[in-house]
């Protein structure tokens, strides 16, 4: 086929055209045509629901849910804890220990520890008064411990062997009751430096060592 015959072949126009839409034939097939006006007010007229719209409103209504329970609950609560009395419990009265059983551990804790000093002070010399005075008038010491369980026996004891536990306190070693030779700092220590009759300081608090055997008798 020439080119300028295929030109002068002319396509069919439109045989009609109404309002909103224009109809032809191509190909022996019929063709329409919207026009845009009506195509937007189609779209306009179509009803779709919101994607998404039906999982909003279950989570909606689930917190609802939720929100009523948490009030219904703390609305209970108050209301069954505004019958309830307030009760306080009564306080526990202090125990404080008879006299009695202060006096029976005073003995039992002299009993158990006068032995030993006793012991210690039984084999005292001029020398291991001289050297250990200041050790053994602190402390543990046997001087410190001795005069400490007789005056605890002495204060919270009574009858005979309180009085007992006193004379012992106050029975002079050299001129110095016994009650100080178990400090430092004062006269004992005084007349331990001073180097003077320091055996017969040592023989006289032998003596009350053994004068502390009765005590043991007598709890």
């Amino acid at each position: 086929m020439k080119i300028s015959s295929f030109i002068s072949t002319s396509l069919p126009l439109p045989t009609s055209v109404s309002g909103s839409s224009s109809v032809g034939e191509m190909s022996g097939r019929s063709v329409s045509q919207q026009t845009s006006d009506q195509y937007a007010n189609n779209l306009a007229g179509r009803t779709e629901s919101p994607q998404g719209s039906s999982l909003a409103s279950r989570i909606i209504e689930r917190l609802s849910s939720v929100a009523h329970s948490v009030i219904g609950f703390i609305q209970r609560m108050f209301s069954e804890g505004s019958h309830k009395p307030v009760v306080t419990p009564a306080p526990t009265p202090a125990q404080m220990p008879s006299p009695t059983s202060f006096s029976d551990s005073i003995k039992q804790l002299a009993a158990e520890t006068l032995p030993k000093y006793m012991q210690q002070l039984n084999s005292l010399d001029a020398e291991m008064l001289q050297k250990n005075h200041d050790q053994f008038a602190t402390g543990s010491g046997p001087l410190r411990g001795s005069i400490t369980q007789c005056q605890g026996l002495m204060q919270f004891c009574g009858g005979e062997l309180q009085a007992e536990a006193s004379a012992i306190l106050n029975t002079p070693v050299c001129g110095i009751p016994f009650s100080q030779w178990g400090t430092i700092g004062g006269a004992a220590s005084a007349y331990v430096a001073s180097g003077v009759d320091l055996t017969q300081a040592a023989n006289e608090i032998k003596g009350l060592a053994q004068q502390m055997q009765k005590l043991l008798s007598l709890m």
